[in-house]
């Protein structure tokens, strides 16, 4: 059996996020990184929910690492619940893209046909869910950790490659994905270049 240069992409998709996600959800267990919960709750669900759209639409080896992030995405949402709950308080805001998210979700539960709708949707609680991040970002930095975002981009980028189905339900989240990681990094270069060392904590493979 030959095995495309798609399943390829796919295959280092998923084992990116081993090295991804695990050094994260320590790092923030340790309280050296801090991620910020709404953000990835958000992460969790609409990344969950875009994978079974990408299954069900035949993205193939492109929903791959979509729905093995699930898995660690909800690991760290309760991790750094408990580690941002210790500085900070979840805003009403945080609460109102929650709550969009979750919508998402019930649409894309209630109606295949709304697929299109769906990756809108689930694409625009992904950009209002990485708010809390950038707020979080510009006011600390360095409480987060530059080499996971960077990897972000790049596994967001493979799985774009190792898309089959290439149409705009398969791939608009990707690029959307592709804007956000880009605007977490440049948030973060513009920042640190601002904002002295000695204004946050150092940290690992930051």
């Amino acid at each position: 059996m030959e095995i495309t240069y798609r399943e390829i992409f796919g295959a280092i998709t998923m084992l990116q996020s081993f090295f991804i996600y695990i050094p994260y959800i320590y790092a923030t267990a340790k309280g050296r990184l801090r991620p910020h919960p709404i953000t990835w709750v958000i992460a969790c669900l609409s990344g969950g929910s875009s994978g079974l759209i990408l299954l069900f639409n035949g993205a193939g080896a492109g929903a791959w690492g979509n729905l093995l992030t699930v898995f660690f995405t909800l690991i760290l949402s309760f991790v750094a619940f408990f580690n941002y709950r210790k500085s900070s308080k979840i805003s009403r805001h945080d609460v109102v893209l929650l709550c969009l998210a979750i919508l998402a979700l019930v649409l894309w539960l209630l109606s295949r046909n709304l697929a299109v709708i769906s990756v809108v949707l689930l694409s625009a609680s992904s950009v209002f869910g990485i708010f809390p991040t950038l707020m979080k970002t510009w006011k600390n930095p360095r409480s987060e950790s530059l080499y996971t975002w960077i990897m972000f981009l790049f596994q967001a980028i493979f799985g774009l490659i190792a898309t089959a189905n290439f149409d705009f339900v398969n791939t608009f989240r990707r690029f959307v994905m592709v804007a956000i990681n880009s605007t977490v990094i440049a948030a973060m270069f513009y920042c640190r270049h601002k904002i002295k060392p000695s204004d946050g904590p150092i940290l690992i493979n930051s």
